[in-house]
């Protein structure tokens, strides 16, 4: 499985370049692989109600390359502070980008969980980043700036689609919807 996971060494990059799309499907324990599966199920599928399917789909495949490239360069250029030989797996960080767009979109959207009891999209986001921040808090500088990077992304890539549907004025005074601008 090594042989898919993105490594952080320069020579492992070069070496196995096709790990740039494949860490995303290497994963090292099932309870990671179910989170990140529950995790763009569901925000994924709001976020594709509002913006597209195809839309969505090109998003998640540009993340997955920017964060391979921010992780990438933080070892280059944090090598002290990144450590050695890291590897990146897993398909959170790509996943946690589409979660920040869904949320910052539509995070007052409530889910229903059971009977009564509802959590809004927001709140759902809210504990799951606090629960991974703590898990990656332990390893090294390059995966806290990973997921920061990912969660930057998602907000321009809402603030994109936000822009997207505002409505401007047309000079006969009518109203039109600008045309699109999401990726």
């Amino acid at each position: 499985m090594s042989r898919y996971a993105l490594s952080s060494n320069i020579e492992g990059v070069t070496s196995q370049w096709w790990a740039v799309a494949t860490h995303q499907f290497v994963h090292t324990g099932i309870d990671e692989m179910i989170l990140s599966m529950a995790a763009l199920w569901l925000f994924g599928s709001v976020l594709q109600k509002r913006v597209g399917g195809e839309r969505v789909l090109k998003f998640y495949v540009i993340s997955v390359m920017i964060s391979s490239a921010v992780f990438i360069l933080a070892h280059l250029i944090f090598p002290t502070f990144a450590g050695r030989n890291h590897i990146m797996e897993g398909a959170f960080i790509s996943v946690l980008a589409i979660m920040t767009a869904t949320v910052a979109l539509c995070g007052s959207k409530e889910m229903h969980i059971v009977g009564s009891f509802s959590v809004s999209l927001w709140q759902l986001y809210f504990v799951v980043l606090v629960m991974s921040f703590i898990s990656i808090y332990q390893h090294n500088i390059a995966c806290v700036l990973t997921y920061s990077s990912s969660i930057l992304l998602g907000i321009m890539y809402a603030d994109r689609a936000r822009n997207r549907f505002r409505l401007t004025q047309t000079p006969s005074g009518g109203k039109m919807i600008s045309p699109p601008h999401v990726i």
